[in-house]
Formats: C-alpha cells, structure tokens, sequence
C-alpha cells in the first residue's frame, strides 16, 4: 500500500503533446525528466504516443540535418512536415529544448546540439523518410543515444528560450487548425481587425493579420461622411 503511495506521489500531472490527453507521468530517471507522452499506449490509438514522439523528433533532427544551419522556430512549426504526429508542437519543442535535445544559438534560432550531430550524424545521413522500417530503426538509435547523451546535454536556459517567438506563434499553433479543414476561417474581432487562417497543406497554416477599423465600423464613419455632405 506504502509503495503505491509513493508511486502516486511520483506522478506529475501532464498532457499529452501527442494526443492532447491528460495523464499521469511518471519519472524516467533514464531521460532525468517527466515524459510529455504517454509512454504506455492509450486504448483508443492505434500507435504508441511515445513513438509518435520520437518520430516527430527524427524528422525534427533530419530538417535541421538538412539545413545545414540553424532555423528559426517558425521554420520548424510550419515548414516541417510533421504528418499529424504531434497536436501540441511548442509544447514539444520547449520541452525538447529544456532537455537539452535542441539548441538555441545567439540568433535565438534552433539547432541540434553537436553532442547529439557527433552522435546521430550518420543516422541522419542514412535515415529514409518514405521507408517505415528505416525509420523504426532510426528512431531506436536516437532514444538510445538520447538516453546515453543524457548528462552531456545541456538544457536551455530560460532566459534563451526565444518566449517572444513562441507568442507569435499562439494563433498558428491553435488545436483549431490541427483538428479540422481551415480553408476558408475566418475570425472577427472588434479591437484587432480581421484574422484570416488557411490552410496550405497538411500540417502547414499560413496566417494574415490585418489591421484596422471592423467592417462595421468602417460602415458608419462612411454613412456619417455622407450625411455632413
């Protein structure tokens, strides 16, 4: 009864940045954190949370890989293909950069850590994305390497995590565009102006904010001008 206890009071309540679910997680001394996924599969997926992750992180590291530069963090929200792996990508990517998985240069843009590059550089070289057994193998190597790397990673500070870029990213990261076809959304607001998102293709949302007075606004200053006439 004492052991189940202390189990509970090792849990730490989370959601899901792969499904969106809440859980309880439990502490995994191998990674030194709480994992954000679901480590043991839920009933209703038919694919692991946790290797949703890690397959969202591959193709994470091989974009980078690929770059050969570091990026900024809308690059990596909007420009990767993520294939719906992940519902909560800022959440993923301050956890990824919290543990040390990602980087922030003097730019403030993200790259891989050259621990996890010395480490991974030939999976990344090697690794297919349009192979599935390639990318099992694949996302294998990196947890184990991962887990090896754990006390040589070192964690982004919070003072270098570029929070201003993740605001500007409130509206595109919205579980509205991920869950649903925004071709044509549009949202009013009073104060702001007109908000259009559409979307561009699977995982990709383009966002246009553009200022000034609501329509209806714009109406009654016409209306007043051409009664002073």
């Amino acid at each position: 009864m004492k052991k189940i206890e202390a189990k509970k009071k090792n849990k730490k309540h989370i959601r899901c940045v792969v499904c969106g679910r809440d859980f309880g997680s439990d502490y995994d001394d191998n990674i030194k954190a709480y994992p954000i996924y679901h480590t043991i599969k839920p009933k209703k997926l038919n694919e692991p949370c946790e290797d949703r992750f890690y397959k969202a992180l591959l193709r994470i590291y091989l974009y980078l890989h690929e770059m050969q530069n570091s990026v900024p963090i809308s690059r990596l929200v909007n420009d990767l293909e993520w294939l719906g792996l992940v519902l909560m990508k800022k959440d993923m990517l301050k956890w990824c950069l919290d543990r040390g998985y990602l980087y922030v240069d003097n730019l403030m843009r993200i790259e891989i850590p050259s621990e996890i590059e010395n480490t991974c550089g030939e999976i990344f070289d090697n690794s297919n994305l349009n192979d599935p057994e390639v990318i099992e193998r694949a996302v294998e190597m990196i947890k184990a390497a991962l887990k090896c790397l754990t006390d040589s990673l070192k964690p982004v500070s919070p003072d270098r995590i570029p929070i201003k870029q993740f605001q500007e990213l409130e509206l595109g990261e919205s579980k509205l565009y991920d869950n649903i076809d925004t071709s044509d959304v549009q949202l009013r607001s009073e104060k702001d102006g007109m908000v259009t998102a559409r979307r561009t293709g699977a995982n990709r949302v383009e966002v246009r904010i553009k200022s000034g007075e609501s329509t209806r606004e714009r109406q009654r200053l016409e209306t007043e001008a051409e009664n002073e006439r």
